[in-house]
C-alpha cells in the first residue's frame, strides 16, 4: 500500500515532532530562512575490471559485472511542493 503526503502535511509533523521532542513551537514559514534541505548518499556504480583491465563478465549469463566505486552526496530542498511517498506491505491482520 502506498501511502502519499504532501510537502506541508510532513513539515507539519517535523514541527509537531520537536514540540513533543524539545518542547519548543516553531514554524517552517516564520522561523527558518530557508527550506529544509533533504540530504542523502548515492552509490555510484562502474564496471569491475581483471588485473589485466578487462571487464569482468557473469560467466553463466554474460553480463557485466559492476562494483560500487565510491558514494556521492546529494541533496535536495524540500519545500510545500513536493510529495513524500513510502510503501508498506499490509498486515495479516485487520484492525477492527
Amino acid at each position: 500500500m502506498e501511502i502519499k503526503l504532501a510537502g506541508w502535511e510532513v513539515m507539519v509533523a517535523v514541527e509537531n515532532l520537536v514540540k513533543l521532542k524539545y518542547g519548543f513551537e516553531f514554524e517552517f514559514m516564520d522561523d527558518t530562512c530557508d527550506w529544509p534541505d533533504v540530504t542523502w548518499r548515492e552509490a555510484v556504480y562502474a564496471a569491475k575490471k581483471h588485473k589485466n583491465g578487462r571487464v569482468m563478465k557473469d560467466p553463466i549469463h554474460g553480463f557485466v559485472l559492476n562494483e560500487i566505486v565510491k558514494y556521492e552526496d546529494k541533496s535536495m530542498s524540500f519545500s510545500e511542493d513536493v510529495d513524500f511517498s513510502f510503501y508498506i506491505s499490509p498486515n495479516k491482520k485487520e484492525t477492527a
